[in-house]
Order: structure tokens, then sequence, then C-alpha cells
């Protein structure tokens, strides 16, 4: 294998996982580690990595989206990879939104209640005719003026 099917493969591996240079540079040389070490540091900048990536690109759009196994993965890396605590905890968040490891928040305002359904009442003390809660009026009234 020449450099440039070496350099196609490395732009198709690091296509797949952009943030790993290093991954696709061992693919594509799995039992030289120096030449993986040289490739990932060197190959990024190079033209025909960049336009087999633009081709790629181009050609296949579907696959820039990763799929959920991909997106659990690089949510995972991230979480091992933040420096600071802020970073890891959002990153585990999303990690385990992804994987569905915490309930849905959404709120259904649609259901009724037993509470709904109870009838408003408000119940009322019979006072008697408004004679007698005349005279009970004034009884009481009087009562307060004169401390008796």
């Amino acid at each position: 294998m020449d450099d440039l099917e070496r350099k196609i493969q490395f732009a198709r591996f690091l296509f797949r996982d952009p943030a790993n240079p290093f991954n696709a540079a061992t693919s594509v040389f799995p039992d030289d580690i120096g030449e993986a070490c040289k490739a990932a540091l060197e190959w990024t900048k190079d033209e025909t990595v960049i336009n087999e990536i633009e081709r790629l690109k181009a050609e296949k759009p579907d696959e820039i989206i990763p799929d959920k196994n991909e997106a659990l993965l690089l949510a995972w890396r991230i979480a091992n990879n933040a420096y600071e605590a802020k970073d890891r905890i959002s990153a585990l968040r999303l990690f385990a939104e992804i994987s569905g490891h915490m309930p849905d928040k959404t709120i259904n305002k649609n259901i009724k209640t037993e509470e709904s359904k109870i009838n408003k009442v408000m119940l009322v003390k019979d006072h008697g005719s408004n004679e007698e809660w005349e005279s009970d009026l004034l009884n009481q009234q009087g009562k307060l003026v004169n401390y008796d």
C-alpha cells in the first residue's frame, strides 16, 4: 500500500471520527506506532486528506451525523476527558439523556385529578331570621362597647 492509498484510508477513518486522528492513524499503521504518530500529527493538514474528507462530506452527508451509539461514545469521551467538573457533569447528563437513564421532563397538563372532580361548595351557617340575627348582633356589639 503506497502513501496515497494510506492517506485516503486515513481520511476515511478520520471522517468517521474527526476528534481522534491517532485512532485513524493506528488503523492505517497497526504495526508501526512511530509512523502512526507521524501520520496523526502531519496528515491532518495534508491536502490529499483534506480533499478526501471534503469529497466524503459532499458524497455522504448523512454519515456526518452520528448514530445513537456514536453519540453515546462521544459524550462518554468528553466526560472522561473534561478538565472542569461542570463540563464533566454536562457530558454525563447528556450521556444519561441519550441512553435513556433520565426520565422525560414533559408534563401533561391535561390530566384531571380527583381534586378537580370535587364539587366546590361553600357551607354557610344558618343565623336564623333577619330579626334574630339583628338582635344577636346588637347584643354582641353592646358587650364589646360596655365590656360586660
